[in-house]
């Protein structure tokens, strides 16, 4: 399984009736299907206003966007692999995320393609950024000036669930200012991984390998349950990895293809914090390693409906982690008691790996 077909787990997708409940509070919420309600992903952001959600089906778009300090949320409706984005100006960042605000502004469920000459996603004076589950790849900078995604942001981003390869660019991703939470990525075959000039960051469970320059570099507020392999320098720039850090072959499926993927024999499956997988991108071990999955709509199937719930309680607290008329609809998959991203991104590789067969794979919280 690679990842034009794992990274659709990964994304946070969500269907027309659903729209309000992936994101806003706002009774009067809309989603702007793309391209049957606008023509263009920016014809669509144009006409959003924050808590909007903008839904795109695939195909590939060649525009850069801009969220005009909205708070929108840009979601594909299939996943990264079939939703390519591909700059039309390369003198612009890809997607624009400056000056968000309103809300949460989220950027989900697409392949970022290609891209030269600035960076790919620009974060300025944002406020509550999500970056979850996309593909970032195939991106040259002649210059060496530009990163993948940058941070000046006010409020630190989350950058989840991610996976970058063969960026022959600066960096991936650069936080200047602000800090940023980086979780459950995989870098691979890039330039560089990753750097911080803030020690309000913090990253975790991030798998970084092939770099031919750096793997991680700079200052952090915690470091720490990365695999960092086989990079030019593994860290730099001050970066030290903590004790839970590890380097070693993750085992990719075959990541020459695209193939990000680690079973229960790779040395990140079930090694990063709280017993949950490093990287992105996850095998059988996701499943055969927890204590139960999240099935809140107490239908015997984990699907997108079950990882919009999930979302909904991770970031939004909405109702509790436990149906009582259902004893197996929970959204707390690894039983830490709290639903968080590790909980969405359990949920997601379930939903998009065996609809309706789960039960064979794990058994529920006890």
């Amino acid at each position: 399984m690679n990842v034009m077909v794992t990274s659709k787990r990964l994304a946070l997708v969500v269907t027309t009736t659903l729209g309000i409940a992936l994101g806003s509070t706002k009774a009067e919420a809309r989603v702007i299907h793309v391209p049957d309600s606008a023509a263009t992903i920016q014809a669509g952001m144009s006409a959003a206003q924050s808590g909007d959600t903008v839904l795109v089906a695939p195909g590939t778009y060649t525009e850069n966007i801009h969220y005009l300090g909205r708070a929108i949320k840009l979601i594909s409706s299939h996943g990264a692999p079939g939703t390519i984005i591909r700059p039309s100006v390369a003198a612009a960042a890809t997607v624009n995320m400056n000056g968000t605000t309103g809300g949460t502004a989220l950027l989900s469920g697409f392949t970022i393609a290609g891209g030269s000459d600035f960076h790919v996603v620009d974060l300025n004076g944002s406020q509550a950024v999500q970056i979850v589950g996309n593909i970032f790849r195939d991106r040259s900078d002649t210059n060496q000036n530009g990163v993948g995604i940058d941070c000046h942001a006010a409020v630190p981003p989350l950058i989840a669930g991610n996976v970058f390869y063969n960026n022959v660019s600066a960096v991936c991703i650069g936080v200047y200012s602000g800090g940023a939470t980086i979780l459950n990525n995989t870098f691979d075959a890039n330039a560089n991984g990753f750097f911080s000039h803030m020690l309000g960051t913090v990253a975790r469970n991030n798998i970084v390998t092939n770099s031919e320059g750096y793997g991680i570099s700079g200052s952090y507020a915690e470091l720490d349950y990365n695999c960092v392999w086989q990079n030019g320098t593994n860290y730099t720039g001050g970066a030290v990895g903590g004790p839970n850090s590890i380097s070693a072959d993750p085992m990719y499926g075959n990541s020459p293809l695209g193939n990000f993927t680690i079973d229960s024999t790779s040395p990140c499956c079930g090694t990063g914090q709280d017993g949950v997988n490093m990287g992105a991108e996850s095998g059988p071990c996701i499943i055969c390693d927890c204590h139960c999955l999240g099935d809140p709509q107490c239908d015997g199937i984990v699907n997108v409906l079950d990882v919009v719930r999930a979302v909904d309680v991770a970031f939004r607290n909405v109702g509790a982690t436990q149906d009582a008329d259902c004893p197996v609809a929970r959204t707390d998959v690894n039983c830490s008691g709290v639903t968080e991203v590790f909980d969405v991104v359990g949920v997601i590789g379930v939903a998009f790996r065996n609809e309706s067969q789960w039960e064979k794979y794990c058994r529920p919280c006890e």
